[in-house]
């Protein structure tokens, strides 16, 4: 009994076997059938009239399906996104497929400042007292325009030196013109005659030199040719001080009575219809934006806190060479208009930047 037992346990085990090594073979055989059937086997994408044919599970065209049309890729938008009854706006817009590039904007911080080309602080060219103040803080000057007004010993003794030097000018004129028919008529050396000559020559130099001193100072040729030729100073000696650009007075120091050294800050007046803004690009952003700088123009968009309505547009017209170590940025600079002077130095703000 045991023996037969054995025997059918052999034949079981045969068979099993057997069946394991017939579906092994076939395996590799169905696989490849498959393969080459899938490879032969063209994939068609469906047409629109195709996809609004079919019927989902429910028994419903697959586009009036609230369940199944998000499969199809399908999406029911409403009649008051697309046009509002009282603005007459739309929500949701419909054009025309096209292919653009993807839209890249780099977020960044940085600072506002004013261009260093169009800033200016005045500063005192000579120590003396404020006589008086022209303009203040807010007020558009241009050039030329008086600022304020000083008075000062050492324009004064200009002044002084001024009119000794027209003085002796006009004694030196008249000895020459005298010397000179002198020595017409023979009556007098060539010696004497050179050296009146030269007399007025030295005066006349003298003169150009303190003219010239008035001009460093900030006088204009009308007001050195109108100085008074006496020797005398019947009227107070001011010095006035002007802008040499235009702009809008951003700061003021000194009031009427201050006393002030030379090279002491006065006044500092910029040109505000054109901002710098320093940005610091990390290093992620910085290959897409070298790689635009140098093919085409990168557009810049800044907001402010006080202006959330208005956007700022400039340019980004110079990247840095060099990284901050400490930071893992690269400056770069954005020229920003500002034709209504609604921005300055001090404003805090946010800049999106759109290669383009």
């Amino acid at each position: 009994m045991s023996r037969k037992r054995m025997i059918i346990s052999m034949v079981i085990a045969c068979s099993i076997i057997t069946c394991m090594l017939i579906s092994c073979g076939r395996a590799p055989v169905e696989k490849a059938k498959t393969a080459e059937s899938t490879k032969n086997t063209e994939v068609k994408p469906l047409q629109f009239e195709e996809v609004a044919g079919q019927m989902c599970e429910h028994n419903k065209p697959i586009m009036e399906c609230a369940e199944c049309r998000y499969e199809a890729g399908i999406v029911k938008v409403d009649n008051s996104l697309l046009k509002s009854a009282s603005t007459g706006k739309c929500f949701i817009g419909t054009g025309s497929v096209r292919t653009e590039n993807p839209l890249v904007q780099i977020e960044a911080m940085g600072e506002i400042q004013a261009d260093p080309g169009k800033f200016i602080t005045i500063r005192s060219k000579i120590s003396g007292v404020i006589s008086s103040v022209k303009t203040d803080i807010g007020h558009n000057v241009k050039p030329g325009d008086i600022l304020l007004e000083m008075d000062s010993n050492e324009f004064r003794e200009l002044h002084l030196e001024f009119f000794k030097l027209s003085g002796f000018l006009k004694l030196a004129e008249k000895n020459f013109e005298r010397e000179e028919k002198l020595f017409q008529k023979k009556l007098t050396t060539e010696k004497e005659f050179l050296e009146a000559q030269s007399e007025v020559e030295k005066n006349r130099i003298e003169l150009d030199t303190i003219r010239k001193k008035f001009q460093l100072l900030g006088l204009n040729s009308a007001e050195i040719k109108e100085l008074p030729k006496h020797t005398e100073l019947t009227e107070p000696c001011l010095l006035p001080v002007r802008t040499p650009i235009a702009g809008t007075v951003i700061e003021r120091k000194g009031a009427p009575g201050a006393l002030v050294e030379a090279n002491e800050e006065l006044i500092t007046i910029a040109e505000l219809s054109s901002l710098w803004v320093w940005i610091n690009v990390y290093e992620k952003d910085l290959r897409l934006l070298q790689a635009t700088y140098r093919n085409s123009e990168i557009k810049a968009e800044i907001t402010v806190a006080s202006y959330p309505e208005r956007v700022f547009h400039g340019k980004v017209d110079y990247i840095a060479d060099k990284m901050d170590e400490h930071t893992r940025t690269v400056k770069a600079r954005v020229v920003l208009t500002n034709p209504e002077r609604l921005l300055n130095g001090s404003s805090p703000f946010k800049i999106l930047i759109t290669p383009s």
